[in-house]
This record gives C-alpha cells, structure tokens and sequence, in this order.
C-alpha cells in the first residue's frame, strides 16, 4: 500500500495555528495514523524519515493553492449553515491590525479573491480576521467564526466516533 501524506495547514484556535503532519501507513493489514506537530522537539531520526517522506510525496505537498474550491451547490442540495432565528447576526469589535500588517491583509485577500475563495458579500455576518505566524515567517490568515458559532443551529444527529470512522475508511483508496 501506497503510504500516504496529509499536511494540515492550520489546527486548533485561531488564536494558536499550529501545523500537524498526519502519516497514514499500513502496518500488519491495519491502517495506522500518527501525527506530528510542527512544534514538537525534532528528534533527528523522526526528522530525517519525516523529511525524506516529504521529498518522497512531493507531488502531494503543494506550496501553492490550487484556484478554485468545490461548489457551494451540489447536485440534489445546497450548503447552507443554519442559525438562530431570535439571534441577530453577532456585532463585535473589529480586531485592530497592526499597520505593517495592512499590506499582508490587502495581498491574502486579493489572493483568495483571485483564486475563487472569496468574493463579494452583503451578508449581515462576517467575522473578525487576525495573523498568526508561521514557521518560516510567513502569515497566515486567521478568521475567528466563535461568534458565528454560537448562534449555529447544531446538527440533532450525533457524530460516529472518530475510531469508527477510521475503521470504516481503512479499506478506501
């Protein structure tokens, strides 16, 4: 079986984006998946494997975002996110964005909008936007939806365990 390589950009708060590596890898007939985070203590073995690993599945690893994202529609629905319909769409306080930082937010959304990942809205909701650095001195752009979040009507059905997913995606291609 092909070893397969997934890197997540970003996990956790949008107050602490942090990077993880996932390595899903076959091990006696079973599917195993571990993780790395990116501020984890390198230990020189795991470093050198992760690193050839990396350079192995290149092709999978894309610096750059691929333009367009999947529809918004879909055949037999739409996406949509329910809300309260007491609840007013929340009122916060713009996030302040440091000067320096004017001209990183003006190329990531000129970016996005290039790419199709954003576009025009009217909408009443929006959200507040922060940076969060990345290894290598990098930005990334960080939007904040708690406030979103709490007036979303949650879904009534509960979730399978993750284990279960796993085990139910162990024979997929």
């Amino acid at each position: 079986m092909r070893k397969h390589l997934k890197r997540i950009k970003s996990s956790g708060s949008a107050d602490e984006a942090t990077a993880y590596l996932f390595f899903l890898t076959e091990q006696d007939g079973e599917v195993v998946m571990t993780a790395a985070d990116s501020d984890d203590p390198p230990d020189p073995e795991v470093a050198e494997k992760r690193q050839s690993i990396m350079e192995e599945f290149d092709d999978l690893m894309k610096e750059d975002i691929p333009a367009g994202i999947p529809p918004a529609q879909f055949e037999g629905g739409h996406l949509r996110i329910d809300t309260d319909p007491t609840a007013n769409p929340p009122s916060l306080p713009v996030r302040p964005i440091p000067a320096p930082m004017l001209e990183e937010l003006k190329n990531q959304i000129k970016k996005y909008i290039e790419l199709g990942f954003l576009r025009p809205s009217s909408s009443p909701y929006w959200c507040p936007i922060l940076f969060a650095q990345k290894p290598g001195g990098k930005w990334r752009m960080c939007c904040d939806y708690r406030a979103l979040n709490n007036i979303t009507i949650k879904d009534t059905y509960p979730l399978p365990p993750h284990d279960t997913l796993l085990e139910q995606m162990k024979e997929a291609k």
